[in-house]
């Protein structure tokens, strides 16, 4: 397996896998959907294979494993496309992908205010003479557009997640919109924080070259906007809900498809 999110400070793997058919085809339900099961291990029975030595984010040590003969009692095996939260109380009502979009949401909001706020500082300390990027008329009226794209994305985020907690709350499941806002709330905070990036990476010069805050959130940020939880092909497919396109449709794990 790749991309082990997180494996290297678990105490149990996460792991999804097709199941066979007997032919070496992938088993489909009734309804002709490829069955997707997601299991639970112990890590010690699992062989840690590395390969993480990444751009930005080393610090999840998300690294590859392998499981092989490793045997998963029932209770901790469940179709991860298809099944329903079983705790109702509280956000675990929102299943694996609501959970998640908690984190990932909420560390791009940290690492763009973090970055905002190291060029403002780095700027502070570069002025009191011309040619400095603290008396430069372009890095201020910049500064202040990222500053406002990045409060507009967070008004959205908390507005969305408002919702969903007041949802949440009278014990009603999320809506397919509210999903969807979710993810396009999920996609923007991490889309304004390259742009927010990219600009504090340039505008910081080669000081933004060096082992810092600046490189360390530039280099973290360009790898978690690779994340499939924000693919383009998510952000699409809330669109077209939101449009009105697709309304009659509902999530499935990252997947809006027609209603069975």
């Amino acid at each position: 397996m790749e991309y082990g999110s997180g494996f290297s400070h678990a105490t149990y793997s996460h792991s999804a896998a097709f199941v066979d058919d007997g032919s070496g085809k992938p088993a489909k339900d009734e309804n002709g959907n490829v069955i997707v099961m997601c299991a639970h291990a112990p890590i010690s029975e699992h062989k840690q294979l590395g390969n993480w030595d990444v751009l930005g984010l080393g610090g999840t040590g998300s690294i590859d494993y392998a499981a092989e003969d490793v045997f998963i009692a029932d209770d901790l095996v469940f179709p991860i496309l298809t099944a329903p939260p079983l705790r109702q109380k509280e956000f675990f009502s929102l299943g694996v992908v609501g959970l998640a979009a908690i984190g990932h949401t909420g560390w791009a909001l940290g690492a763009g205010r973090r970055m905002l706020d190291e060029i403002a500082k780095f700027a502070r300390s570069k002025s009191g003479r011309a040619g400095l990027i603290g008396e430069s008329e372009k890095f201020w009226h910049d500064y202040g557009r990222a500053e406002a794209r990045y409060r507009a994305a967070r008004a959205f985020v908390f507005e969305t997640w408002r919702d969903v907690e007041a949802t949440v709350e009278a014990g009603s499941r999320m809506s397919t919109r509210q999903i969807s806002l979710v993810h396009l709330a999920k996609s923007e905070i991490h889309e304004v924080g390259v742009d927010i990036c990219n600009f504090a990476y340039r505008a910081g010069g080669g000081a933004s070259l060096r082992a810092g805050v600046i490189q360390r959130t530039f280099r973290e940020m360009m790898v978690a906007a690779n994340h499939f939880t924000i693919a383009p092909s998510i952000v699409t497919s809330a669109g077209r809900d939101i449009g009105g396109i697709w309304s009659d449709r509902v999530w499935q794990f990252y997947d809006l498809i027609e209603k069975k």
